[in-house]
Formats: structure tokens, sequence, C-alpha cells
């Protein structure tokens, strides 16, 4: 997405509330997932309540887990817990480890990519 679009698209869902859902379901399901994590909580969370659990769990698989983790916080649990559950199995281990500490922790923003170097 070309940056200007992607601010407007923001814009739009952000100040659209009537045409939200039919414009974030058109945006593809690769993209879905990175523009939640560039909208508002009110808006993200406006959003997450509106779509099913399949439909988080596609924009999800295209993002690295710990942004996965911070777009799950924003579900409520019990719909947190059967997503997660579809996941694979490292994928589930991962995020559910990452969704037991408070976001605003160091544990909680912690990023599961990292390299190892050898001395």
């Amino acid at each position: 997405m070309a940056s200007q679009s992607f601010r407007d698209l923001l814009h739009l869902l952000s100040f659209s509330p009537r045409n939200r859902m039919v414009l974030f379901r058109d945006i593809p399901v690769n993209n879905r997932g990175f523009v939640l994590l560039e909208l508002s909580s009110r808006v993200r969370e406006a959003i997450l309540k509106e779509l099913q659990d399949h439909e988080i769990e596609s924009a999800l698989h295209y993002l690295d887990l710990d942004h996965a983790a911070r777009v799950l916080r924003h579900v409520r649990v019990w719909r947190r817990k059967n997503i997660i559950a579809t996941l694979q199995k490292d994928a589930r281990e991962k995020v559910s480890f990452l969704l037991r500490f408070p976001p605003d922790t160091a544990a909680g923003l912690m990023d599961l990519n990292y390299i190892a170097v050898r001395e």
C-alpha cells in the first residue's frame, strides 16, 4: 500500500463507523493485521468485536507472534482462548507465553525473534 492511501484508509476506518467493517473486509487478508496494529485501541476493539474468530485468526497468520499477541490483547478472554486454540502448537505456546505478562512491562513488549551469536 502506498503511504498516502494507507493513511487515508486509517482515517476512513477511524472516522467512518458506518462503513468501517465493509472497508476493513475489503483489505487483503495479508494486510489486515498490520492495519489493526496502526489503529487506535478504540477502533481496533470495535473492529475485533465485529469480526468472526476465523477472520481474526486469518489476520494474525501474517503477523509476528509478538504483534499477534498485541492484537489479541484487545479481544475478550473467552474469544482469545478460542482463537489461540486454532494456532499451530509452536505459535500457540509463544502467544500464550507473551499474553501472561502485562502489556506495558518489558516481558509484555518482548520480541521472540532474536539472533544468537556464538563467541
